[in-house]
């Protein structure tokens, strides 16, 4: 899913959490070498990767590039699923059942039958900046200086106080949300440089407060399955990533033979992906954690390293660069 910035950016690294707490050391299983043959690069539509979203099946879903259109991909072909709406779509958020939602017109539509039904009152402030479903699987909306949760068919705020000071409050991937509904974000102070804190924030339920500095620019956030903050970025060249349980923070080694430079990323629900290059070689691997420890999950295409990838089964990943959709789906790249 992004380089030393966001899915919006491009991808540097990702990782799949199952379980166990981080370790340095990685299992290395056979891996069949990457095969460009398994490489196919959609030639005509544009999407939009901060839009792009993945299903419990594999299936992919994404938004064009000019957000006309709300594109399913069938096979090697993006189909229009955008059915009944009749304006632009901005945003793109999925349940973890697989249901869809979107914003069209300052309105709040989910996916059923085949068709886009509004939910709930219209929008109560306009220009929202993301949409996104929480752990908790409800959906909230962020705007500049708010970010919103739906339930019960209307709109309660998560205001932040202090407008001028916030970072992109409504960042996906500056913005976690746990399965009981509490919310984390990153803030930084861009009206005065001086202020060098980084902080991530914590929702207590009538405000945000701090949880803890951050060493550098937080550029991913997410949140794995059992409540675990998963927060990276970088302090110069190199990143650093962190795991908040709930009390503390504590440091996440990477494995040992992968670069400095490897950050987490969201992808779906519950899910935290680490990738990078192996140490002194041209190789590039996706890890997943599992009984914490390191496994070399799959090798993947080297064109795509400033790509934002969307992993979906050892073998076979989708990513997206320079606004093309690409598939990547190597049978043969087994653990």
């Amino acid at each position: 899913m992004r380089p030393a910035i966001t899915p919006k950016g491009l991808v540097l690294i990702l990782l799949l959490f199952c379980g166990g707490s981080p370790g340095a050391s990685a299992q290395t299983p056979a891996f069949v070498s990457y095969s460009e043959k398994a490489n196919q690069l959609l030639e005509n539509t544009q999407v939009d990767e901060y839009n792009t979203l993945i299903d419990p099946k594999g299936n992919l879903f994404t938004l064009s590039y000019d957000h006309e259109d709300i594109l399913e991909l069938e096979g090697s072909t993006l189909k229009s699923i955008k059915a009944n709406l009749r304006k632009k779509v901005y945003h793109l958020a999925m349940d973890s059942k697989g249901t869809l939602y979107c914003i069209c017109d300052n309105k709040l539509y989910r996916r059923e039958d085949g068709a886009w039904a509004q939910i709930g009152d219209d929008i109560p402030e306009r220009f929202p900046t993301a949409l996104q479903v929480g752990l908790d699987d409800n959906v909230y909306l962020n705007t500049d200086h708010s970010i919103l949760k739906f339930e019960d068919g209307g709109w309660t705020f998560l205001r932040f106080s202090d407008k001028k000071a916030v970072s992109h409050p409504g960042s996906y991937f500056k913005k976690a949300i746990d399965s009981k509904g509490t919310v984390y974000m990153y803030h930084s102070d861009l009206q005065n440089p001086e202020n060098k804190k980084k902080l991530v924030l914590r929702w207590d339920g009538k405000a945000f407060k701090s949880i803890g500095d951050m060493p550098g620019n937080v550029t991913d956030m997410a949140m794995d399955k059992d409540g675990r903050l998963y927060v990276s970025g970088f302090l110069d060249k190199d990143a650093f990533r962190k795991v908040w349980d709930g009390v503390s923070w504590t440091d996440v080694p990477a494995p040992a033979e992968a670069l400095a430079t490897a950050t987490f990323m969201r992808t779906q629900h519950g899910q935290v992906f680490l990738h990078s290059t192996i140490r002194d070689t041209r190789t590039y691997v996706l890890y997943k954690l599992t009984d914490g420890k390191w496994q070399q999950w799959m090798l993947y295409p080297p064109g795509t390293m400033c790509c934002t990838l969307y992993p979906v089964s050892p073998g076979r990943l989708y990513y997206i660069g320079q606004k093309r959709l690409g598939i990547y789906n190597n049978v043969n790249n087994k653990r």
